[in-house]
């Protein structure tokens, strides 16, 4: 995380998301201005409709990449139960048989 380590940097991080948040949204007006003066206002109702429709599909492109990255990192960092209780009774079954093995010998 930037924040906790330097709070300059995530002033500047929040100042260029907040800009360019703020430059969007001046695009946008002139677009639907543009649009409506040319087209009508259903055109401008369309365009909002594709541009809602773009914003979820990239929204949940990233939140689904989001997610598995999440998981990878939690399967390599913590095993399931699963796999720690198949471990121990693996060591636990290994254990008794080198034992037994030694005895006959």
């Amino acid at each position: 995380d930037v924040g906790s380590k330097n709070k300059a940097a995530t002033a500047v991080i929040v100042g260029i998301v907040d800009g360019s948040g703020s430059a969007a949204a001046s695009l946008g007006q002139l677009a639907i201005g543009y649009v409506s003066a040319s087209y009508g206002w259903n055109a401008v109702f369309y365009m909002l409709s594709a541009l809602l429709a773009l914003a979820s599909c990239l929204t949940a492109y990233i939140w689904t990449n989001e997610v598995q990255s999440k998981r990878k990192v939690k399967l390599r960092d913590d095993p399931p139960e699963e796999t720690a209780t198949l471990v121990r009774a693996s060591a636990k079954y290994l254990g008794s048989h080198s034992q037994l093995s030694s005895q006959q010998c």
